[in-house]
């Protein structure tokens, strides 16, 4: 039946009729090169046949948008077909699916009980997910120590995700006792992997001197490295550092670019202190406009402080130019921060 309704989805979803008889490795050049529209033509009979890699590929393929319009619901389909066939990743991904209810009504326990068959498969992303899952209590009560148990089977794989949020575990004391030193090994690891939450957490052990000695130029690059990637907790803290002097010497401009870094990741907290450089002329010629605007989206954004900065920046300013930050302030926004 499984069989029949994937056949039928292709052919719906792509137009397809039966290529000439490739293998999987030729889809898989198809796609490498970009030729999406190729790869599915390919793996479109291998999953017809039950062939749980084809099918998993072209769920991944629909749930992306890759060559094809996303479609959540037809990617669950070849996920769950591919999940029949002992696809661990597949189980991964169809659980993920229904943790944040995409083309599917969301049920954690079907997510759990998905990552659980994934993790159990020998899938690392579905040993991280798991792990994730008992740590935050999605689907089952929260359970520190059986969430570490499953970040650090993933972690010893070399994955940088789990090897962050067990860092995260052994430095809080959540699920074990705390240990700085395998934190910061951990941290460490991920870091140098590139992954920003690694680095962010690395630079802040550094910066506390907890299981490394304290340097605080190794803990700026480190939060240097986070930020250069968009991490927008890392590009706070280095504009907040920099407008300070916090370990380094007081920088308006970097602390500038940082905090217009992180406003446009939408942190309230970088909005208001943005608008506050604007208001003082710090770095940038003064310019009210502007101070309303990052004010304004700050207060949206749930900022106390910046109501009281609007109130105060209002006297200063004619109707005429109230009414232009407003507007400045809902294209901003609406924009996603990209017109501001």
């Amino acid at each position: 039946m499984f069989r029949f309704i994937v056949a039928f989805l292709v052919t719906m979803a792509f137009g397809f009729g039966a290529a000439f008889a490739q293998t999987y490795d030729d889809g898989l050049a198809a796609y490498n090169v970009g030729d999406y529209t190729k790869a599915i033509e390919i793996w479109q009979p291998l999953a017809e046949k039950g062939d749980a890699q084809a099918q998993y590929n072209i769920g991944v393929m629909l749930e992306k948008g890759i060559g094809v319009p996303q479609n959540y619901k037809k990617a669950i389909v070849f996920y769950s077909v591919a999940s029949g066939n002992g696809h661990a990743a597949a189980q991964s991904n169809l659980g993920t699916l229904y943790a944040n209810g995409s083309g599917v009504e969301k049920d954690v326990i079907e997510a759990l009980r998905l990552y659980q068959l994934s993790a159990e498969n020998g899938s690392v992303l579905g040993q991280v997910n798991l792990g994730i899952a008992y740590v935050i209590g999605q689907g089952v009560e929260a359970n520190a120590s059986e969430g570490l148990k499953w970040l650090l089977l993933a972690a010893d794989q070399g994955d940088a995700k789990a090897q962050t949020n067990a860092a995260v575990l052994f430095r809080d004391g959540r699920g074990t006792k705390v240990n700085d030193e395998e934190a910061a090994r951990l941290f460490s690891l991920a870091a140098e992997q590139g992954h920003p939450n690694g680095q962010v957490g690395l630079a802040g052990m550094y910066a506390q001197g907890r299981g490394v000695a304290k340097d605080i130029d190794l803990a700026m690059s480190w939060y240097l490295k986070a930020a250069e990637q968009g991490n927008a907790n890392a590009q706070i803290i280095l504009a907040t550092a920099y407008s300070q002097g916090l370990g380094v010497q007081v920088d308006l401009n970097e602390a500038f670019k940082w905090y217009s870094a992180a406003s446009r990741r939408g942190i309230s907290q970088a909005q208001f202190e943005l608008g506050l450089m604007y208001a003082k002329g710090e770095a940038s010629p003064v310019n009210n406009l502007n101070a309303y605007m990052w004010w304004n989206i700050s207060a949206y954004n749930g900022y106390e402080r910046a109501n009281g900065n609007l109130k105060i920046v209002v006297k200063n300013m004619s109707e005429a130019e109230i009414a232009q930050a407003q507007e400045m302030s809902k294209i901003c926004f609406n924009s996603r921060y990209k017109d501001c």
